[in-house]
């Protein structure tokens, strides 16, 4: 008998424990979604993670986890495992695949991001974001009459009608529908007076439209396209030319820039073969950054064919390769050919140090990482990448240089600062240290792990400063302490305390 008491105890016991689990598990969860909408992604994404843990067979937890780590800018891996386990676990959600289709768009993947769209539509709109996603997707390819099915609905539901109604009219003016295209202008312009690109492009609509337009429709439609005319000059009035100076004569740039468009217009088969590639080029750079990475490695290797000893041609090819997922081989091969015909640029070497590091070999992004340093104007990536590298090795204070430089500067004022404090507390340069993190602390108010490192510095080494930067420090550790209680109400003073050296300084205590 005694045995099946014992038996049913433990039993007990460990049920209990495990509700207990839950339930903390669950309250972490739902106190993770409040700092995640006060937008305390830091404070947030610790809690999520736990709580994935404990509550794995939640797909909402995941979703909710997807959402931190896309606002905290982590790996595209870790946000994909997280947007995966969600859909496993909650498939029927739309509001996962909307999700998806947001990172998926971001990475530059638009067939994926496409698809994720597609199928929260075919769900049920939570929100207007993926059928309007979606539509200007689906209108970049030519394919017109998919998205009308989802902007009606939203149109009838009432859901952002003014945007709505821009995407219809465009949709069924590429479709050859003018009337029901002159409809929804009409509809949408009261509510866009101050949108130059949907004025110009309904401008553009009448103008193009009005000739085949019945004589009663043409007077309305010469009306709006005056109104929209003075509209278009309230808003963006043309720059007046300064007659009054006299003519300056044309530079060498002009002169030349004259000579190419006299070649392009007047006779195109002398263009120059640089001046060609050079379009190219930059139409290719141009593509990339909208995410188009096939259409761009195209117009390299057109580019290249011009300017077969352009570095810069080889440095897109690499880009445009990365984006597209290839082999690292041949991404490596496009790098040292940018590297052997432009061994002195900057945007080479840190792209080229980018790419290492991501492979894991540190020294070789060291290396360009430094290639990219040498001169007045350091890159910034490289600086903040190499500094980083360096302090993991200890030798943190070969980034002093660069990043006083970027400091200087202006540039990335709250990273700089960060490292510059961190650098100079690992090299035992407390005075400058201190400055540094009196920079950095208004930059990172919400973030609590700073704060406490900030607050650690101070405490620890504000008894070997003179009394003068004693106060300072003093003022510093108070707003940082008042800072932190307001960030974490709930937390326990006695955490704070071994922030401060054993026998100085008061205990934190809560103010009444």
């Amino acid at each position: 008998m005694w045995k099946w008491i014992i038996g049913l105890t433990f039993v007990s016991f460990v049920f209990l424990d495990a509700q207990g689990a839950h339930a903390s598990a669950t309250k972490n969860f739902f106190a993770a979604q409040k700092a995640l909408d006060r937008g305390e992604v830091e404070r947030a994404l610790p809690m999520l993670k736990k709580a994935a843990k404990e509550l794995s067979h939640w797909g909402i937890v995941h979703l909710e986890l997807a959402k931190a780590l896309m606002r905290a800018d982590a790996t595209s891996a870790e946000i994909a495992a997280s947007l995966n386990k969600a859909m496993k676990l909650i498939p029927n959600n739309p509001r996962v695949y909307e999700l998806a289709g947001k990172h998926w768009l971001e990475q530059g993947r638009e067939q994926k991001a496409l698809a994720n769209f597609a199928r929260a539509i075919k769900m049920g709109l939570p929100s207007p974001t993926p059928c309007l996603q979606a539509t200007k997707l689906w209108l970049a390819r030519g394919e017109v009459d998919k998205p009308l099915a989802c902007l009606k609905t939203l149109y009838r539901k009432g859901q952002k009608k003014d945007v709505v109604d821009v995407w219809l009219a465009r949709c069924y003016t590429k479709k050859g529908d003018i009337r029901t295209a002159a409809t929804h202008w009409y509809r949408a312009l009261p509510k866009h007076q101050k949108s130059v690109d949907v004025l110009q492009q309904a401008l553009l609509f009448y103008i193009t439209h009005i000739k085949a337009q019945h004589w009663r429709v043409r007077k309305d439609w010469k009306k709006q396209i005056k109104e929209l005319r003075a509209q278009l000059l309230l808003i963006a009035p043309p720059k007046k030319k300064n007659t009054k100076s006299a003519p300056k004569p044309l530079s060498l740039a002009q002169t030349s820039s004259f000579f190419v468009w006299f070649l392009r217009d007047v006779f195109p088969w002398k263009l120059p073969r640089w001046q060609s590639g050079a379009e190219l080029l930059a139409k290719g750079f141009k593509v990339l950054q909208q995410g188009e990475a096939t259409r761009a490695m195209g117009l390299f290797r057109r580019a290249e064919r011009y300017l077969p000893r352009w570095g810069i041609v080889q440095l897109g090819m690499a880009k445009a390769m990365q984006m597209n997922g290839m082999d690292t081989k041949d991404i490596a091969g496009a790098i040292k050919r940018a590297i052997v015909l432009d061994p002195k640029s900057p945007y080479v070497h840190e792209f080229a140090g980018l790419f290492w590091q991501g492979q894991g070999k540190t020294g070789r992004a060291l290396f360009h990482y430094q290639k990219a340093l040498v001169g007045k104007h350091p890159s910034a990536n490289a600086c903040l990448f190499a500094t980083r590298l360096w302090m993991a090795r200890g030798e943190g204070r070969k980034g002093l240089r660069c990043l006083r430089l970027l400091l200087a500067r202006g540039e990335r004022t709250s990273s700089v600062a960060l490292l510059l404090a961190r650098v100079s507390a690992q090299h035992a340069l407390l005075r400058e240290a201190g400055e540094y993190w009196s920079q950095a602390v208004p930059y990172y108010k919400n973030a609590v792990p700073v704060l406490r490192e900030a607050l650690m510095f101070f405490a620890k080494f504000k008894s070997q400063q003179p009394q003068r930067v004693k106060v300072k420090w003093n003022q510093t550790i108070r707003v940082i302490q008042a800072r932190l209680r307001k960030l974490v109400p709930n937390e326990p003073d006695r955490k704070l305390r071994p922030l401060l050296p054993s026998g100085e300084g008061r205990p934190l205590r809560r103010r009444s």
